[in-house]
């Protein structure tokens, strides 16, 4: 029997998947998100890794690791203007912008190889956006958290109504459809990441004084989301939440970079041709009335 447990043992440990390391932001002492946090699941810690830009910057609204150093997110002004950073944590590599709104997602799509983020809207409600083109919009909920399951290949938004209730609903990047919807419980604001490692989804639940609450989530458990340990005090409500480039091994990280600095220039050409777009519209309308 004692030689059965320990064969038993042994398998399991053998058998048994590492869990993810995990970043994510969280707030400085003033409450500004720029601190990058790393948690590591399977030692149920987490640490700060540094401070991002000048230290008056908000980072909050997204984050995807590129490689074991480099990361795209979003950075935010006073003003509400939204760029897409790309950022390690000793120095902002580039910003470019796309629009007034909060950001609560971002996420590389390799099949289309398109960069998917969520836009928070003034009117509350929310819009999924693939590279400048709106895609979906949902109405009387805000999204906190996006992630792409590769082998599903569908995208997994985090909502969350007025009062908190959130839900994890599966989008299909070809159709721009709901396929599922699932609910989560209240208060996960913080992001969400598809780990395909442990086939689970991780995600950050946030409590009212600014604490956060690590989960993981199975697809298809009655149950629903698990909570794992807590990840300290820092106001963790923004939507970023990634797995680690260095821990998944795919893709490689001068592929991300290659597939990230070709999407910075579709971007900028969509964000270049936009005025003249609208210009040749008034044109045409112009015409139009004098016709």
């Amino acid at each position: 029997m004692m030689t059965q447990m320990l064969l038993l043992a042994m398998t399991m440990s053998i058998t048994a998947v590492a869990g993810p390391v995990l970043y994510t932001i969280g707030g400085d002492a003033n409450g500004v998100p720029n601190q990058l946090v790393r948690i590591d699941t399977d030692a149920q810690s987490y640490s700060t890794v540094g401070t991002l830009g000048s230290g008056s910057t908000s980072y909050a609204g997204g984050i995807q690791a590129l490689s074991a150093t480099d990361f795209a997110g979003f950075e935010n002004d006073a003003n509400g203007q939204a760029s897409i950073a790309f950022y390690s944590v000793s120095a902002l590599l580039t910003a470019l912008p796309v629009g007034v709104f909060q950001p609560g997602g971002l996420v590389f799509e390799p099949v289309s190889q398109s960069l998917y983020w969520i836009e928070n809207l003034a009117t509350g409600d929310w819009q999924l956006t693939a590279q400048t083109v709106p895609v979906l919009l949902r109405t009387g909920e805000s999204g906190n958290g996006l992630t792409f399951d590769p082998v599903a290949q569908h995208l997994y938004a985090i909502v969350n109504d007025a009062v908190g209730n959130s839900r994890l609903l599966g989008i299909d990047p070809l159709t721009a459809t709901v396929t599922s919807d699932v609910a989560l419980g209240t208060g996960f604001y913080g992001g969400v990441a598809w780990d395909p490692g442990t086939n689970r989804f991780y995600m950050i639940q946030s409590g009212t004084q600014g604490e956060g609450t690590l989960y993981s989530y199975v697809p298809g458990d009655p149950s629903g989301p698990s909570a794992l340990f807590s990840i300290g005090n820092q106001g963790f409500q923004f939507a970023a939440l990634t797995v680690g480039v260095d821990e998944t091994g795919v893709p490689e990280p001068s592929s991300w970079q290659l597939i990230f600095t070709s999407l910075v220039f579709s971007i900028t050409r969509s964000l270049a041709a936009q005025p003249h777009q609208a210009a040749e519209e008034r044109k045409a309308r112009g015409h139009g009335v004098k016709k």
